[in-house]
């Protein structure tokens, strides 16, 4: 009897080897459309964050200035509080007061009475 022929799983004939270089040259070809794509996407991604990035420093060097003409501002004001400040002083102070009070002819008072509040009742409000 005769045996039946067996043909081995893995073997590959010359068609199969044909097929299988073609796949392989398309790969190659699918490989260099991929890495143009990926070349792409990382173009547009390096261009996206080189254009990111000026508009945040921008924006940085922008508040940097603002922040500078506040510190200016408030530096003006401080200077300004403390001249009024030394003003008030000066009108506060016990030569400026008699100075005002002889120009509007007021006079000192001599003889000061206090009047008491009697103890007891007192209406009150």
């Amino acid at each position: 009897m005769e045996e039946p022929q067996t043909k081995p799983i893995f073997t590959a004939d010359a068609e199969e080897m044909a097929f299988s270089e073609g796949v392989r040259r398309n790969n190659k070809i699918l490989l260099k459309v991929n890495l143009a794509a990926v070349n792409g996407l990382f173009l547009v991604t390096a261009i996206t964050l080189a254009v990111g990035y000026l508009a945040v420093s921008n924006q940085l060097i922008s508040h940097g200035f603002a922040i500078n003409s506040l510190k200016n501002n408030i530096a003006e004001l401080n200077k300004n509080n403390q001249d009024l400040e030394l003003k008030v002083m000066n009108l506060e102070s016990y030569a400026a007061v008699n100075e005002r009070i002889t120009a509007l002819g007021m006079v000192g008072a001599s003889n000061v009475e206090y009047l008491e509040m009697p103890r007891g009742e007192v209406a009150m409000r």
